[in-house]
């Protein structure tokens, strides 16, 4: 998929009130690294950059995608299009 297309499924589950979950590492390392949940919402809504990244471990047929933004900061998400995000981590 390309990186419109995974922008606007983020940006619809957002504005949806759909599910966000932050994994516990994802938990962590925003904890670890000083970013905030606003910090990862505006990089979700104004990337710079998003990539096809691995597939999921916890989901057959499911991508990660890193979503850079603001200060090179990376959000790695799972999309479950239309209902659910998941953070899996954020990377500094």
């Amino acid at each position: 998929m390309n990186e419109r297309i995974i922008f606007q499924m983020i940006l619809s589950i957002i504005e949806s009130g759909g599910y966000i979950i932050k994994t516990n590492h994802a938990r962590i390392r925003m904890k670890e690294r000083g970013i905030s949940d606003d910090d990862v919402f505006e990089i979700l809504q104004n990337p710079s950059h998003i990539y096809k990244d691995q597939k999921s471990v916890d989901h057959d047929e499911k991508y990660n995608y890193r979503v850079v933004g603001k200060h090179e900061w990376s959000v790695v998400v799972s999309v479950h299009y239309p209902t659910k995000l998941i953070i899996v981590t954020v990377i500094d």
